[in-house]
């Protein structure tokens, strides 16, 4: 019985390993996305500047 129960908390381990270990890797391409997201707010932005001066 504890040798099944530890292998489940091993298995448990390893996952949630993993899965830190692909968020670690989506992050830069996060951080792109948020980059271009925040460049086109940006530039929405100074458009509706121009449009509400004139």
């Amino acid at each position: 019985m504890k040798i099944i129960q530890k292998v489940k908390k091993y298995q448990k381990k390893k996952a949630k390993k993993a899965a830190k270990e692909e968020l670690k890797q989506m992050i830069p391409t996060l951080r792109g996305q948020l980059n271009e997201m925040t460049s086109g707010l940006d530039e929405l932005n100074g458009l509706l500047k121009k449009i509400t001066r004139s």
